[in-house]
């Protein structure tokens, strides 16, 4: 009788288990463009290559892309990204974009626009552009 009792319970929970992993999605787009922002301003690459689609790797292995990414990035200045906020996002079936301003700590803005795409079950970014900023005075 507890045999049978503790079998049912294991029975279940790995059905409980099978079911929370099919009902999880990951991260959602807005969740990868903020990681993606932060990740460039820590000089991150190997957190690059995670959330990188395969349009942003381009058939690079990870050993390359890092190390191509850690070039790209060791002149730029680090650690001056205060936080990054999603102002809009739109989630299709595979492919999505993410509006975000990204603060500094001297206080200046500037808007990025996200792409981003399902890849093997998660969102991934496969492209970042610099997006109109509607706060920034206008030059005449």
């Amino acid at each position: 009788m507890i045999t049978a009792l503790v079998v049912v319970v294991l029975v279940g929970l790995a059905v409980a288990l099978v079911v929370a992993v099919a009902l999880d999605h990951g991260p959602s787009p807005a969740d990868v463009a903020v990681s993606y922002e932060l990740a460039r301003d820590r000089h991150d690459a190997q957190s690059l290559w995670a959330a990188s689609a395969a349009t942003l790797r381009a058939g690079r292995h990870r050993h390359d892309f890092v190390a191509e990414t850690d070039r790209e990035l060791a002149g730029a200045p680090q650690g001056l990204v205060r936080e990054v906020v999603v102002e809009d996002e739109y989630a299709g079936v595979s492919d999505a974009s993410v509006l975000t301003r990204v603060v500094r700590r001297d206080g200046t803005t500037s808007q990025r626009r996200t792409r981003c795409t399902q890849e093997r079950g998660s969102w991934r970014v496969s492209a970042v552009t610099v997006a109109p900023d509607p706060g920034a005075p206008s030059r005449s």
